[in-house]
């Protein structure tokens, strides 16, 4: 749509212009910085289901008082009087008299579009060209912006900038919004209004009179234009309104914003923060509820959440045929009445557990208890933990004990197994056994997955017969005079119930071996939170039946985010070859490629061209163009080796051809070689021997690219090595040591020190404490501390006179060196060189990585022990390619020839072009026609030039690769014939059919233009007719994409 700045009331289809200021170290004057290292920004998200914490606080200045105090405040920056400080005080105080505060509160801002990073800013001053800011004046700057696929709503602008490449970074910020546009968001077309309708409408209603100026003070026309625009829009708004109301109840064309209130009419608590999602809630709000219950709901009323159930399982009840399980509360009395008969203690089926009032379960060994039988034949616990002599226990009032006993003889070693393993499944009775007193919590039945591997084994008969369940009692009552007789008898006895609707208060479910109400179910949540959770529990809760019990819940987090699909790739191998045959017989006839009579008659391709001498044998040169070195591991094409012809590549010991060499193009794996002599090359072009065995010309190279703008200068070079105490048991962060650079940050007052006797008896700062706990003493370059590292090294922490710590332990060395680059023109040398980009400086023949930056003129060398030195050369080179295997090849094969063997041939498309044949490409004077042998090997002619060089000719051949020697290392000496190729007509015998006998003047590859049709270029057809009714069309294109790739590298697309 249009292009506009933030403060024109933009869209979200509009083209935005963000003008953005940066001004100097002292927040004075307008500065163009060093870099602007981000431009970011956020949309500002509000939670219309919940709270919004967040406050943001707009102030509203008089744009006339605004200007005149930054205009003041700039005078008081560069002049610095009494009179003009007091002035832009005083003009700041008059501006912010009369400001007004706009708060908003919104939830979080989310950065929805980053420009620059640390390591590539938004805008640098020392590289114009790949900037994405436009610099328009000193300390000004434009960004423009498409917001495509934005929502409308308040956003936040911020940047950052640095004035000084070595200097602290400032930043600012800007509120701006983005206004809905209709035709955009409004998914029925007919719902919005041009917005050119009314403004369009209005200025023809004005007269013309009131559109001229009657003299230069008249403001008739500018306010009576204004008025129009103001009414107008006043206009659109009505009529949008009027249109769009009965959008208000429609979930796909309702404002995000107004999708709660939508909701309200259906009493739904909308899950998720996603407007989307919202909008599939409502419309499937009255569907789902109808299916409440289902299994099908529950799937997806999780979906309309942003939750995906990943499984659902159903659980069965199991109890244990051996143990039983029973918990007893203390009251007084030390004997407890067990429900089932305990056979004697078997420790391997006995638990016993204690939990005192208010705590938790205590496991306990069987000395406590002992196990009796009373009168009637009922088992008896008795507790007699308070007789032992050790760890007596005495129970309180509101103790509990809890007892697994045996009640079954365990058979064999199997079901021992068993009995074990089901003592380890989950209660289906998750209750807290204080939280509640009726019904009483069930120990015994546990639960079981039936894709469990032992469910098989632990319930072999599903559902098995079952006595009907007694709930509870309940009172018989004969109130009728027939049973009169029974009054008597059964008035106000206890009867046992069968119906669930007499649940008695101590009911506790005995069933084994069937299907539990209890379901597990594993959920993956998008955006997982706490609140996500929430939501999650509550759709279960209101999708599942009512008598169904939530298990164990368990979930994931999940991202669904839009990814671009893979694409496969195949790699096939094909081996062919060629043969010329004629299919013999007369059997079949019908394809006029057989012929009748073959064996005797039939055309064979050696008789549709005669061939004879042209150039008697003769001696020549043979050459390659160039060597070139082979890396089957890289593309080196892709690397960003430098193509001005300063890259080198180094090959390495204890390689034959260990040297440097200048390089030059690239293409694909390979790479070519512009100086240093390499040849002969025979025993280095192939990867492998005749035997199999990798090549012994195999070599380890690196491809260097120079830093010109700083070799060739000098620097300093100290001797800079970093000692450090190694941690053993002591974290020396946790003893609050601190370092200097605690003191540089302005963190602690005064730094702690180290004291080594070994070296001094005076004690070192300590620099800094490294991520994992080490100690780095600070160098004072004063010879005492070593130059290797050393172990149980005696030291003391101080604090002033406190000793902290004293112990032993590991002193380690790391050599480096501390370069000082001399030459201004190539500071700051963070414009130059890069951390973690393989950046070596080269010393008196040995690589030094550049590991840190000290300054804008210091950096650090790793490994570095050849001491402190001044007026070094600077040798720097970045390693694209570090320590790879390569093999050395070459490329070309050519001729060269005495005479000008083009123009004796009269070969027609040579390069000199000498023959041009009347009869056009009907003739025998194309290079194509021609073979050259080259020591009885044939080859074909790819070019060939007459003239060059002058008295010779060059032939490019194309064949079997041979490996000859470039023509700077004499190539070899070869003898060359060449033949030439002339068509033959041939006669085809009569077939049947009545095809009568035919004389060709020429059989060859040429025929009739093949008829090709694409089907993108026809028309889609119907696939079936289906009479009147609507009838779908079917329209598929299919192709096969295949890579060819070379020996050197490189690749060829095409396609079937």
């Amino acid at each position: 749509m249009a292009i506009l700045k933030i403060n024109e009331n933009p869209t979200i289809s509009d083209t935005i212009v963000f003008e953005i200021t940066t001004k100097d170290i002292k927040n004075c004057n307008l500065f163009t910085p060093y870099k602007i290292n981000s431009f970011v920004i956020y949309y500002v998200e509000r939670n219309f289901s919940g709270g919004n914490t967040k406050q943001y606080n707009q102030s509203i200045y008089d744009e006339t008082k605004l200007k005149a105090a930054k205009d003041a405040e700039i005078v008081a920056c560069n002049n610095p009087t009494e009179e003009n400080i007091a002035a832009a005080k005083r003009l700041k105080e008059e501006s912010e008299s009369n400001v007004s505060t706009n708060p908003f509160f919104f939830n979080d801002a989310r950065p929805v579009h980053v420009v620059g990073n640390s390591s590539y800013p938004a805008w640098l001053s020392t590289d114009l060209d790949n900037a994405f800011l436009e610099l328009v004046d000193t300390g000004s700057f434009t960004y423009t912006w498409t917001p495509h696929g934005m929502r409308e709503g308040d956003y936040f602008v911020c940047w950052t900038w640095t004035p000084l490449a070595a200097g602290d970074s400032f930043s600012d910020h800007l509120k701006f919004s983005l206004t809905g546009d209709t035709q955009v968001t409004t998914s029925i077309p007919t719902h919005f209004t041009d917005p050119k309708k009314y403004p369009t409408l209005l200025e023809r209603y004005t007269p013309e009179m009131f559109k001229m100026m009657i003299c230069s003070s008249d403001r008739t026309p500018d306010v009576l234009d204004k008025l129009n625009k103001s009414i107008a829009s006043g206009f659109n708004l009505l009529e949008n309104l009027t249109n769009q109301l009965v959008d208000l109840q429609d979930a796909n064309s309702i404002h995000e914003a107004l999708i709660p209130n939508l909701s309200n009419l259906f009493g739904l608590k909308l899950k998720t923060e996603d407007p989307t999602k919202w909008r599939g809630q409502i419309k499937r709000a009255v569907p789902l509820n109808k299916m409440k219950g289902t299994k099908k709901a529950l799937l997806e009323a999780m979906e309309q959440a942003g939750a995906r159930v990943l499984k659902l399982e159903q659980l069965w009840q199991v109890i244990s045929s051996y143990t039983w399980q029973q918990e007893f509360k203390y009251n007084g009395s030390l004997e407890f009445t067990l429900e089932k008969n305990a056979l004697p203690v078997d420790l391997d089926n006995f638990e016993l557990w204690m939990k005192p009032a208010g705590e938790e379960w205590i496991e306990l060994s069987s000395d406590y208890v002992e196990f009796s039988t009373d009168v009637d034949g009922n088992s008896i616990l008795t507790w007699i933990g308070s007789d032992l002599e050790v760890d007596p226990i005495d129970l309180i009032d509101g103790d509990k004990i809890r007892v697994l006993y045996l009640i079954n003889e365990v058979p064999d070693e199997t079901a021992q197994n068993l009995e074990s393993y089901v003592r380890l499944l989950p209660l289906m009775d998750q209750r807290d056994d204080d939280a509640q007193e009726y019904p009483p919590k069930n120990w015994n039945v546990r639960l079981i997955a039936y894709d469990d591997p032992l469910f098989s084994l632990i319930v072999p008969d599903r559902h098995p017969f079952h006595d009907f369940l007694i709930y509870g009692k309940v009172r018989t009552e004969f109130p009728y005079s027939e049973n009169i007789y029974n009054m008597d008898e059964y008035n106000g006895s206890i009867r046992n119930s069968k119906n669930p609707c007499d649940i008695d208060k101590s009911f506790v479910d005995p069933c084994s071996a069937c299907i539990s109400s209890c379901y597990n179910i594993d959920v993956e949540i998008e955006n997982l939170a706490d609140d996500r959770i929430q939501e999650v529990r509550q759709v279960l809760r209101e999708y599942t039946p009512f008598h169904s019990v939530l298990h164990t819940l368990n979930f994931v987090g999940g991202i669904n985010e839009f990814m671009q699909p893979p694409t496969e790739e195949i790699e096939i191998l094909i081996s062919y070859s060629g043969e010329d045959f004629i299919i013999a017989g007369d059997g079949q006839t019908y394809f006029n490629r057989i012929m009748k009579l073959v064996e005797t008659n039939g055309i064979l391709r050696s008789e549709l061209a005669d061939s004879f001498e042209v150039l008697s044998p003769t001696s020549a040169i043979a050459y390659n163009d160039y060597i070139v070195v082979f890396c089957p591991e890289l593309k080196l094409e892709d690397l960003g080796i430098a193509k001005n012809g300063t890259a080198s590549i180094e090959i390495k010991s204890p390689s034959s051809l260990a040297g440097d060499y200048s390089v030059g193009e690239t293409s694909g794996n390979t790479i070519k070689l512009t100086s240093g002599s390499l040849e002969p090359i025979d025993n280095c072009n192939n990867f492998f021997e005749v035997d199999g065995t990798l090549n012994s010309c195999a070599f380890v190279f690196d491809i260097n690219n120079p830093v010109d703008a700083i070799n060739g200068t000098l620097c300093n070079i100290l001797q800079d090595n970093q000692y450090v105490i190694k941690k053993k048991e002591e974290d020396f962060g946790l003893l609050g040591v601190q370092t200097l650079v605690d003191v540089e940050d302005g963190d602690a007052a005064s730094a702690f020190q180290i004291l080594i006797p070994d070296y001094r008896v005076t004690a070192y700062d300590i620099l800094d404490i490294l991520p994992n706990g080490d100690l780095v003493i600070n160098n004072e370059h004063d010879g005492t501390l070593p130059s290797s590292s050393a172990s149980d090294v005696d030291f003391s922490i101080l604090n002033g006179v406190t000793t902290v710590l004293a112990g032993t332990s590991d002193l380690e060395v790391r050599n480096r060196g501390l370069v000082t680059a001399l030459n201004s023109s190539a500071l700051p040398i963070q414009d130059t060189l890069r951390i973690n980009e393989n950046y070596y400086q080269k010393i008196s023949g040995d690589e030094y990585l550049i590991t840190e930056f000290k300054d804008t003129d210091k950096y650090y060398i790793e490994n570095y022990q050849g001491g402190s030195t001044n007026g070094v050369t600077v040798l720097i080179n970045q390693k694209i390619v570090k320590e790879r295997i390569g093999y050395l090849s070459h490329r070309g094969i050519n001729l060269k020839i005495s005479g000008n063997i083009e123009q004796s041939l009269g070969i027609q498309n040579g390069t000199n072009s000498y023959v041009v044949a009347a009869d056009g490409i009907e003739n025998d004077g194309f290079k194509e026609n021609f073979i050259v042998l080259v020591d009885g090997e044939s080859y074909w002619i790819k070019e060939i030039d007459g003239l060059t060089p002058t008295g010779y000719t060059t032939i490019n051949l194309s064949g079997t690769d041979k490996y000859w020697k470039t023509l700077s290392a004499g190539g070899t000496s070869v003898t060359v014939s060449i033949y030439q190729y002339s068509k033959n007509g041939a006669t085809i015998d009569g077939q049947r059919f009545n095809l009568p006998e035919h004389t060709f003047g020429k059989i060859d590859r040429n025929g009739q233009p093949v008829i090709t049709g694409t089907l993108d270029t026809e028309e889609i057809v119907a696939s079936l007719s289906n009479n009147d009714n609507v009838v779908e069309t079917v329209q598929q294109n299919e192709n096969v994409s295949f890579t060819i790739e070379y020996e050197d590298g490189t690749i060829e697309e095409r396609t079937i």
